[in-house]
């Protein structure tokens, strides 16, 4: 071997020495979710050796209330929610060139932005979208919390359902979850149910001509939907009530129909009025 090609391999050599040795590996390679309001707490680990390392943040971008202290650590309290990209760097001097590394990192921190929710009435049917900043977060009610009877919060963070009776307006405090990877936020929510007015039948005047078809559809207020109506005196000149409220038939006289209709809620209670047909 000539002496070119030894100088040749010994330059080859110390290059690839140098392109091993000017590496630093930076671990974890990704970092964890969180939730605003949270502590964090992650230590970075430098293939160098943390003890001759030295760590920056370039670029900026770390999540707001975070910062990177001298060892690698990344810590502090979550204090807005969104998505963070960022990049660390670590250095450190040794021979024959300092070694340096670069590690890339998103960290999404969730928050639940709903601030409150409206209340309701008995009978009322319920749906409220309950909403988190990133969104598209999974959706729970909190271990030992209840929301108010027959209602649910559903994975995609709808709370639906029927309100039930209550005797009193009562405020029905739970907590709900939105997780998104590792990050789970909490939020305590309140829901007041009221009690639903004095059942009551609507009684507009009707008006049909003798021999002609006549069809309306009866309406209540106040109590717990849903409604049934019967005629109290059944079919009367020629009118016919349904047990939802179609009150129809075909008047087989001239002059005015008094038609007495009894009303009755889901849970039983009933009221009654008189409506008139000319």
């Amino acid at each position: 071997m000539t002496a070119r090609r030894i100088l040749t391999l010994i330059v080859f050599l110390v290059l690839a020495s140098v392109t091993a040795w000017g590496t630093i590996t930076i671990t974890p390679a990704t970092l964890p979710n969180g939730a605003a309001g949270n502590q964090y707490s992650q230590q970075l680990v430098s293939s160098a050796g943390n003890s001759i390392t030295t760590w920056s943040n370039p670029g900026g971008g770390l999540p707001t209330g975070l910062s990177l202290s001298s060892t690698g650590l990344i810590s502090g309290t979550l204090t807005a929610s969104g998505t963070f990209t960022f990049t660390i760097h670590a250095a450190s001097v040794s021979t024959p060139v300092p070694d340096s590394g670069d590690q890339s990192y998103t960290v999404i921190v969730i928050a639940i932005t709903t601030t409150s929710l409206p209340g309701g009435t008995v009978g009322q049917i319920y749906n409220q979208q309950l909403a988190s900043n990133p969104s598209g977060a999974a959706w729970a009610l909190a271990p030992e919390s209840s929301l108010p009877p027959n209602l649910s919060v559903g994975a995609t963070g709808i709370i639906s359902g029927q309100l039930l009776q209550v005797l009193q307006a009562t405020t029905f405090t739970f907590t709900v979850s939105a997780t998104l990877g590792a990050g789970t936020a909490f939020k305590s929510l309140s829901i007041t149910v009221s009690p639903a007015g004095a059942l009551k039948l609507d009684t507009p005047a009707l008006h049909a001509a003798v021999g002609v078809a006549f069809s309306t559809q009866l309406t209540g207020t106040g109590g717990v939907p849903p409604y049934t109506f019967v005629l109290a005196s059944g079919i009367q000149n020629g009118f016919s009530i349904s047990l939802d409220g179609v009150l129809s038939g075909t008047p087989l006289v001239a002059g005015a129909t008094n038609l007495v209709v009894t009303i009755k809620d889901s849970p039983g209670n009933q009221a009654g009025g008189t409506i008139v047909v000319t």
